[in-house]
């Protein structure tokens, strides 16, 4: 918050949600078609896909990056999972909470355990959380905020009811080729603050099929939290 860009005023955080065993088959059949196209496994990294940086200077030939979304959109299309994105404006969080506006990291998590555990409600099932590892002392932080969540609950949601959906502690996973979820996440995540910040789309994975809904197919709320 120390920080509010008035150009893009916004802190988006995806989620994945995928059933275990679906993950490994998931992961190698992405893995194969990245090695076919780029000659090796790489980390998909939105900035430095649109930047066409490092192994994605291949991208600066239109004609290879119109494949390279085509394909991707693809294989995105064809996995199994449901996609979820908190988005806060800053500017407005800002103006509203003044020096008690709270850490946008920290209430995005919020938003996400407490649809994570509705979802998980409606499947009767429970799920555990992994997010991306940033360093130890973030990661410890992180981790922390996350117990508290689940021991004292949310808005919404009583600490035993979470507590009965999701897995007590969560894990960390370093961003690389294998990890799914975290580069499917890393594909959302942009694309959905600038839509939410009325911004021109740029080219990108269109997540709107796998985006968790509500009655009537509503996304706002359910799938797409927006707060203010």
């Amino acid at each position: 918050m120390a920080k509010v860009d008035p150009q893009y005023p916004l802190f988006g955080l995806a989620g994945i949600l995928m059933e275990t065993g679906s993950h490994t088959p998931a992961a190698a059949a992405l893995s194969a078609w990245k090695v076919g196209f780029f000659g090796a496994d790489v980390c998909l990294h939105m900035q430095e896909i649109t930047r066409n940086k490092g192994p994605f200077h291949i991208l600066q030939d239109a004609g290879v990056r119109s494949r390279f979304w085509s394909e991707l959109q693809a294989h995105v299309d064809a996995l199994d999972f449901t996609a979820l994105c908190a988005v806060i404006r800053k500017d407005k969080h800002l103006q509203q909470y003044g020096a008690v506006a709270y850490d946008p990291y920290y209430l995005t998590l919020a938003f996400h355990v407490e649809r994570f555990a509705f979802e998980m409600e409606d499947r009767g099932s429970r799920a555990g959380f992994v997010a991306e590892s940033r360093a130890p002392h973030l990661d410890a932080t992180l981790q922390t905020q996350y117990e508290a969540l689940l021991e004292n609950g949310t808005q919404y949601l009583t600490g035993p009811k979470l507590k009965a959906r999701l897995h007590p502690k969560m894990q960390f996973q370093p961003k690389h080729p294998e990890a799914l979820g975290l580069q499917l996440a890393d594909l959302a995540a942009g694309p959905i603050c600038r839509h939410v910040a009325g911004k021109k789309r740029q080219q990108a994975v269109l997540f709107k099929q796998k985006i968790r809904t509500g009655p009537g197919g509503k996304i706002e709320g359910y799938g797409l939290k927006v707060f203010p």
